[in-house]
């Protein structure tokens, strides 16, 4: 089944797809065999419980019935899509639930047989049939991943799976570091780099290799994007001219929603105590992807200090930086993803001048400044017109 779901994304055949979901039953029983494994650390996988919320459309009636929306679990948060168009609903959910499956199936720490856990548990790699479709998604996957590296200048790195687990992010049991340990972190750190993983072929098949055995790979920061455009890929290959695409805060859309006008994103107030419906600001988007990333949620307290869950490649800490919130607007939901990540992990200076200088994607940054009181903020030109702000 997985098999022909790649044959299908590859040759956009209507009756490719149809073929594909007759068995049901089959999908469904591998559907349930993994969603006890599927069940990712719910703080780490929202980016720091970023919910980006669609008003009045999403949460209201669907006024035109040509709309339809379905929901359901992945990755341990939730999956939301709206969509306009003939198709039968039922075939779309069949197909999404497939395209999530194949995903996790690829990218989940949290599946013990998943390529990414067999990865991070061999010695030194492995390597799959080139024309496997797990070895064709993780090609897709780290190609970006490690174009997003060096633009970033390693700032977003798949590689710092040892240390999520160190800080107690990761699918390792959670334990609070009261104290920063530099010796051991700067041991993991000799392992850490994007650039110490290769990919080369042996016959017909495609080897990814490790150059240290403790190395492990963490694409929680792009998995999410990358699925939501492979859904967004599937929707349009059915037809659909407006749809609207959601996995734990990692956005699509395309046209208008059912009311005609432009889907409407929120971005939450950066602020530990803000509920999940407190906006910040929101943007009014027709075509494009959005990823938000932050450090207000998913973070614990040790010791009086605040431990957040983006972490510094470059010293392996786990410390809050002046920036609050990052909401980049991109082409790709994998591109916006990534990105998100990066701008994070770099603070707000090096973040702005980094979107500023790539005119591909558009930023809007809540920060903190120690000359002024309050959050501060800056959209890069081409958001300013999407954004409800004050001001």
């Amino acid at each position: 089944n997985v098999k022909n779901l790649f044959n299908c994304m590859g040759y956009r055949k209507r009756h490719c797809w149809k073929a594909l979901f007759t068995n049901r039953l089959a999908l469904k029983k591998s559907w349930h065999s993994h969603i006890v494994a599927l069940k990712l650390d719910f703080d780490r996988v929202l980016h720091a419980g970023l919910f980006i919320i669609l008003f009045m459309a999403l949460q209201g009636c669907v006024r035109d019935s040509s709309y339809y929306k379905i929901s359901g679990p992945t990755m341990g948060t939730q999956f939301s899509c709206q969509y306009s168009g003939s198709m039968s609903q039922s075939e779309i959910h069949e197909g999404v639930d497939s395209l999530l499956e194949l995903v996790n199936l690829v990218a989940s720490t949290y599946i013990p047989t998943s390529f990414i856990s067999l990865f991070n548990q061999s010695e030194q790699g492995i390597c799959l049939p080139a024309k496997h479709i797990w070895m064709h998604h993780m090609n897709s996957v780290m190609k970006l991943s490690g174009e997003v590296y060096e633009v970033s200048d390693g700032f977003f790195d798949p590689t710092l799976m040892p240390l999520v687990n160190y800080w107690g992010f990761g699918y390792e049991e959670r334990i609070k570091k009261y104290n920063i340990n530099r010796p051991e972190i700067d041991s993991i750190l000799t392992y850490i780099g994007f650039e110490k993983i290769k990919t080369t072929t042996k016959n017909d098949s495609i080897c990814l290799k490790k150059m240290n055995p403790n190395m492990e790979l963490d694409l929680s920061a792009i998995a999410k994007g990358y699925a939501v455009d492979l859904i967004a890929d599937y929707l349009g290959s059915k037809g659909a001219d407006n749809y609207y695409i959601n996995i734990g805060g990692e956005v699509a859309v395309k046209g208008v929603n059912s009311k005609g006008t432009a889907w409407t994103l929120g971005i939450n107030y950066p602020d530990t105590a803000a509920g999940l419906q407190e906006l910040y600001t929101s943007i009014k988007l027709k075509n494009g992807a959005m990823a938000t990333s932050g450090n207000y949620r998913n973070y614990y307290a040790a010791g009086g200090k605040h431990i957040a869950h983006t972490i510094n490649p470059k010293n392996g800490l786990a410390s809050p930086s002046d920036l609050k919130s990052v909401t980049i607007v991109a082409s790709t939901c994998a591109v916006a993803d990534a990105y998100a990540t990066a701008c994070m992990a770099m603070g707000y200076g090096r973040a702005r001048a980094l979107v500023e200088a790539h005119s591909d994607l558009e930023g809007f940054f809540i920060y903190t400044d120690p000359s002024k009181k309050g959050l501060q903020h800056f959209a890069t030109p081409q958001l300013k017109s999407k954004l409800n702000l004050t001001e």
